[in-house]
């Protein structure tokens, strides 16, 4: 689920389930030329970042690597993207969004990004410690309405980096999400209607319905690493308690909206849930739809976005935290975000963001997994290459090698170029 999401996309196991079988679009037997299931980068946003200028090239060789991968590894539908030499190389879209309904994937299909979800919630607290509303530093107990207390510890302070860095000694306890479609778990078909500060209270505050001491970890804050995605949704509410404004509306005035991100949002309302890709499982091929679903702890790993859309972000960063003359961040920030943090706790972890040896290279991103969620968001900073791989299926053994295949073929694309 989200909580495996850091670890690096080829150790993840999900688990799979059953359903009918389908044929990948583009892929054996299917009838369908790769080049009716892909696009290319032209999207509604007139920008320098789309390489395709005079000709659209020739994709062919990619589409046939990426179809035999998705079918060695049971994926019915991928988003991926390449950006290189400062611009987005490619961004194509393969196989089904909807199996049943034969709805083919586009560089503009959304995907739900599970814990790539965290570095755009980064990527918000930042621009509010630019502004100066808060500080890195700053202990979250002055900024919050309620009292966050760790009843295992005496004295603690926990900061917003503590959050940002997995380290706050806030827990994740898997019992309150529930599984899928279970009544009182706070997974549930469609967005969520438990607001995000309501869960959180619930969850931190003795007396709460999702109380429990088991929450918070038996260690002071900065001393232990656990991934957190309640400590994450917790940074993500800061933004409102301190500013006044949602995650979700300042992501679209001050992230989504001058980036041009026209097919990316935090809920699924802000979407056409009839071409959202839906998330999957598999078994031996056979794909069970899972519905698309929510949770009220957003910030952690709610985010749907397309392929297109994250090479343009990603690119951002790549570039010092703007692209086309719109600036999201600093370079100053995008320096810290970048940072590795806990050295003598977790060596590998910046600001959400983290690194991972793999391909040869030190790469900066992110990784997801959630129901029928598997992604991957990766940048060497040394060359500027950076690949973006969407998939709408649980994380499995098979899924995860072919992931990794074609991951090592877009960095090899970008590369080349």
């Amino acid at each position: 689920m989200r909580g495996a999401a850091w670890i690096w996309v080829t150790l993840v196991w999900l688990g799979c389930g059953t359903g009918k079988s389908e044929p990948v679009n583009g892929g054996e037997d299917s009838g369908v030329e790769p080049s009716d299931a892909d696009t290319d980068t032209d999207t509604d946003t007139d920008t320098d970042t789309d390489a395709d200028t005079d000709a659209d090239p020739d994709w062919s060789e990619l589409d046939e690597a990426v179809l035999a991968q998705m079918a060695a590894g049971w994926i019915p539908g991928l988003g991926v993207a390449v950006i290189a030499d400062g611009e987005v190389l490619l961004a194509r879209g393969y196989g089904w969004a909807d199996v049943e309904g034969e709805v083919p994937v586009t560089a503009d299909t959304p995907f739900m990004l599970a814990s790539i979800s965290k570095t755009f919630t980064g990527t918000a607290i930042m621009q509010a410690v630019e502004s100066g509303a808060m500080g890195l530093d700053d202990p979250i107990q002055d900024l919050l309405p309620f009292e966050v207390d760790n009843p295992h510890t005496e004295g603690e302070i926990i900061t917003i980096r503590h959050l940002m860095t997995h380290t706050s000694g806030i827990r994740d306890r898997w019992a309150i999400w529930g599984e899928l479609g279970e009544p009182d778990a706070l997974y549930t078909y469609g967005d969520s209607e438990i607001a995000l500060g309501t869960v959180l209270e619930g969850y931190l505050v003795p007396g709460g319905e999702w109380y429990d001491e088991h929450n918070y970890a038996d260690a002071l804050p900065g001393t232990e690493y656990r991934y957190g995605n309640m400590a994450t949704a917790l940074a993500g509410h800061l933004l409102q308690t301190v500013t006044g404004v949602p995650l979700d509306d300042h992501s679209d005035a001050e992230i989504f909206g001058p980036l041009g991100l026209e097919h990316t949002g935090w809920h699924l309302a802000d979407h056409d849930p009839a071409q959202v890709a839906i998330p999957y499982s598999n078994a031996g091929g056979s794909y069970t739809a899972y519905g698309h679903y929510g949770y009220p702890d957003y910030p952690d790993g709610q985010l749907r976005s397309s392929a297109a859309d994250m090479a343009r972000y990603l690119l951002a960063y790549d570039l010092g935290g703007a692209v086309d003359g719109v600036r999201i961040l600093s370079e100053d920030s995008v320096d810290q975000m970048f940072t590795r943090q806990m050295l003598d706790v977790e060596p590998d972890q910046g600001l959400f963001w983290y690194w991972s040896t793999e391909y040869g290279s030190a790469l900066i991103g992110h990784g997801g997994g959630d129901y029928g969620v598997a992604t991957s968001m990766y940048l060497n900073p040394d060359t500027g290459v950076g690949t973006v791989v969407l998939a709408n299926v649980d994380w499995t053994a098979r899924t995860s090698g072919a992931i990794s295949t074609i991951e090592s073929i877009l960095f090899e694309l970008g590369r080349a170029q």
